[in-house]
């Protein structure tokens, strides 16, 4: 026999070392002669093969006791676990699988008393018969680790967060607000409005807020002058005089109502103001003319 090959044909490397199998491994190892002229012979099927390139079988007692978790267990565990809506559930779940006096039904959420019926008895221990001790501490260890984790989001304090504010593009109170028609006021047939047929308010209420803008006008504001040419500050007291009375001018935008109430007023003002000028100036002019009528009399005679 080549000592430099083995059973199987394969050349062993140059620093190749020979596994000394242990006692205990001895009576599962194939020990099958191989004879020099008929070469080597194939191992049996129930006989566990050993190669200088695979490591022992391990004792046959001991891999009886270390049997790994079958397919049927483990998926059948996995998918047991997939059946819970909540992390409450399947925790009462494994703790009334870890007591042991209760059985489970069909639905897997009513506990069944063995009292009561040896049928359901009887596939209940077959059922918890079925959980090897492997499966067991892996279902344990996945309470712990369901346990923590829910200790540790309650630990952390939720924040309280309100409902999303709504956004708009462009957004401003003056969208929801009246506009300012085009044009001039007091000028319906010129390009402008009539405040008055723009307000559509009633003659009662448009009269009230008229003369009790007029008021202010005459009190705060030169009328002699027009709006562009009176003073802000005077400007500004009036409006908020008028709004404080009557808080449904905020409804215009840029309180353009107030405005015009004080434009006509102004332009009304000036216009009366004017014509007294006239009038005073008219009757002056009359009253020098009859003193010289009067003179040019008293020479005559």
């Amino acid at each position: 026999m080549n000592p430099y090959s083995n059973f199987d044909h394969r050349p062993l490397c140059a620093d190749h070392k020979e596994i000394n199998l242990p006692s205990e491994t001895l009576s599962a190892v194939d020990h099958t002669t191989i004879a020099p002229s008929t070469g080597p012979t194939r191992t049996q099927k129930t006989l566990n093969r050993a190669s200088p390139y695979s490591s022992p079988s391990p004792d046959p007692q001991l891999q009886q006791h270390r049997s790994p978790l079958s397919p049927s267990v483990s998926i059948e565990s996995l998918s047991s676990e997939l059946k819970y809506e909540s992390d409450q559930e399947r925790l009462a779940h494994l703790q009334r699988a870890r007591q042991g006096p209760y059985v489970y039904g069909n639905n897997h959420h009513t506990p069944h008393s063995p009292k009561h019926s040896s049928d359901s008895s009887t596939s209940g221990t077959n059922s918890l018969a079925s959980h090897s001790p492997a499966s067991v501490s892996m279902m344990d260890d996945l309470a712990q680790a369901i346990d923590r984790s829910s200790k540790t989001v309650s630990a952390v304090p939720a924040k309280r967060r309100g409902p999303p504010a709504l956004v708009f593009e462009n957004d401003s109170d003056d969208d929801f607000l009246i506009p300012k028609p085009p044009g001039e006021v007091g000028r319906p047939n010129r390009g402008g409005y009539s405040l008055f047929d723009v307000l559509s308010w009633p003659r009662k209420k448009y009269d009230q807020v008229k003369k009790y803008i007029n008021k202010l006008v005459d009190d705060h504001l030169d009328c002699e002058v027009p709006m562009s040419e009176q003073m802000a500050a005077k400007v500004k007291k009036v409006r908020e005089l008028a709004v404080e009375k009557y808080p449904f001018l905020k409804e215009y935008s840029g309180l353009w109502a107030v405005d015009d109430f004080i434009r006509n007023h102004l332009k009304y003002q000036k216009s009366v103001l004017r014509k007294e000028k006239l009038e005073k100036i008219a009757a002056e002019a009359s009253r020098a003319a009859e003193k010289r009528v009067e003179r040019s009399h008293t020479r005559s005679t």
